[in-house]
């Protein structure tokens, strides 16, 4: 990994030091001079302007002394260390300078490149002890944030005071939202094995995301999270909605690019969804106002594409009796044969629930009590009601539900594949080690790359990406045994840039570490 170029500000009253010092190689110890000061006033307004990582300064200088200056920063900018230059003749001050907590200390004189590339590396490992501390306490923060929200929605309704006052302990230090207002519910769905390890990065894309709109000057938000992979994104000021709209598609977009970059062996894609609340008139309706945000959660299963929802919805109907018996008849003069089958649920069936919009849970009672029936019905029906639960339970939209009812319910189909999907496979192990993509592959077999998914799953009985990851894990399995290879040599080879990202897939499909596997 590469580290970051530190940015630093030079101060000192003498030019001919400020020279001197420019000709240093900063290049070689990682760092680069932003700008220079003639004082500790001067310096004050480019830490202001440059955000500087690190500032060297000179101890008696006119205005503003070297120690006065170490103060100021340690006040107005804790995150920005400080390195002193100091002469023989400073040397009484120089103690003191480092109870006030500067890093290190220079002598002019006697100044090597080797020094300056040991202080600054002093003040990089001092950079990321404070980051992680920083860190650290942020997810403490965010974690008891969490705890406190889901307490409060849990408790009967209180005074407005009350919630009002709760509310204000939540959010702090960032002050109240202006009413009226509105919050943004960020939700990424991805299977429970994948769910620690997307949360980890999505906080991670949240935090770099707030520090930029913060820099940048831009809509400023902050957040915390609710559970694994749902979090709150609120504002301290009253946009309009169509901003609101525009910042969410913002997030979404940049969480979705950066998932796809860093995690493109990801199992199965990350479903996120941005949810734009109704707007909260008092203190006293946030927590009626969150409640309606679960909603979405339930109508995103028949999502057809839409990233970012607002308000609402309109509530989905329950599996009735009459719907119930409509969708029986349909369904079961569906059961002839695969291949009425296939098109009954592509079509008819898919249709149906779009323009019903029955309840998630009530659609999956209803497949699952039709299984009582299958035992009895045609042979082409695959009778393993267990693995079909599973799928259908599992299913987190109406295409994945139709897809896995499409590959479960076929008959057992030998080893015919079509010529598409052989060459495929073959291109898949031909680049193990490179970055292998869906739309490249089905380019390649000179298909659409949506036809081309939906062929591939139907034909395999499992998603691209699964199957990719498969792959590349029963190779890794194969180099691990037969030769002496590192394991994150091995890691590499078999095309997971990052050992972070490698070793929990190769632990959950041989149930042992990478490093335990190769010990045996």
């Amino acid at each position: 990994m590469n580290e970051k170029r530190l940015r630093i500000i030079i101060v000192d009253d003498e030019v001919p030091i400020r020279q001197r010092l420019q000709l240093f190689d900063w290049s070689a110890c990682g760092a680069e001079i932003v700008g220079e000061a003639e004082n500790g006033e001067e310096a004050l307004d480019l830490c202001a302007s440059l955000l500087p990582d690190l500032v060297f300064t000179d101890i008696k200088m006119p205005v503003m002394t070297g120690l006065d200056l170490l103060k100021q920063i340690s006040q107005e900018y804790p995150e920005i260390p400080v390195v002193l230059i100091t002469s023989f003749d400073d040397f009484n001050y120089v103690h003191q300078a480092l109870r006030m907590g500067a890093v290190d200390y220079l002598m002019k004189v006697t100044l090597r490149q080797e020094e300056l590339a040991q202080t600054i590396q002093k003040a990089r490992d001092w950079l990321q002890s404070r980051y992680s501390q920083k860190e650290y306490e942020r997810a403490e923060e965010r974690k008891h944030k969490s705890q406190l929200f889901r307490r409060m929605l849990g408790q009967p309704q209180l005074r407005e005071q009350s919630q009002q006052e709760m509310l204000q302990n939540l959010l702090f230090p960032e002050k109240l939202p202006e009413l009226p207002f509105r919050f943004i519910r960020i939700l990424a769905q991805v299977k429970r094995e994948d769910e620690m390890i997307v949360d980890q990065q999505l906080q991670e894309l949240l935090i770099l995301q707030q520090k930029q709109s913060r820099l940048a000057d831009m809509k400023y938000w902050y957040w915390f999270s609710i559970n694994l992979g749902d979090y709150l994104v609120w504002f301290p000021q009253t946009y309009p909605l169509e901003e609101l709209t525009v910042i969410a598609n913002g997030i979404i977009d940049h969480i979705r690019h950066s998932l796809a970059a860093s995690m493109p062996y990801l199992v199965q894609d990350a479903a996120v969804y941005a949810i734009i609340s109704s707007e909260v008139t008092s203190y006293d309706e946030y927590r009626n106002v969150f409640r309606e945000t679960f909603f979405w959660i339930d109508y995103c299963f028949f999502n057809e594409g839409d990233s970012v929802f607002v308000g609402k919805p309109v509530p989905m109907q329950v599996m009735d009796g009459k719907l119930e018996f409509e969708l029986r008849t349909s369904f079961r003069r569906s059961l002839t044969d695969l291949s009425s089958f296939n098109e009954y649920v592509r079509t008819e069936f898919k249709a149906w629930m779009l323009k019903h919009r029955v309840h998630p849970s009530g659609i999956r009672m209803f497949l699952k009590s039709e299984l009582q029936e299958w035992d009895s019905g045609s042979k082409d029906i695959v009778h393993d009601r267990t693995q079909l639960v599973q799928r259908i339970d599992q299913s987190a939209t109406l295409d994945e539900l139709i897809s896995n009812m499409i590959y479960w319910m076929e008959d057992k189909r030998g080893d015919f594949v079509r010529k598409e999907i052989r060459r495929a496979k073959e291109i898949i192990q031909e680049r193990l080690g490179e970055p292998v993509t869906l739309s490249a592959v089905a380019g390649e077999v000179e298909l659409s790359g949506d036809y081309f998914g939906r062929l591939f799953h139907e034909e395999l009985g499992m998603t691209f990406k699964e199957y990719l990851t498969r792959c590349r894990i029963e190779k890794a399995i194969e180099l691990l045994q037969t030769t002496n290879l590192k394991v994150y040599t091995v890691s590499e080879m078999v095309g997971f840039p990052s050992y972070r990202y490698f070793a929990p897939l190769f632990r959950k499909f041989t149930g042992l570490s990478p490093s335990d596997y190769k010990r045996g």
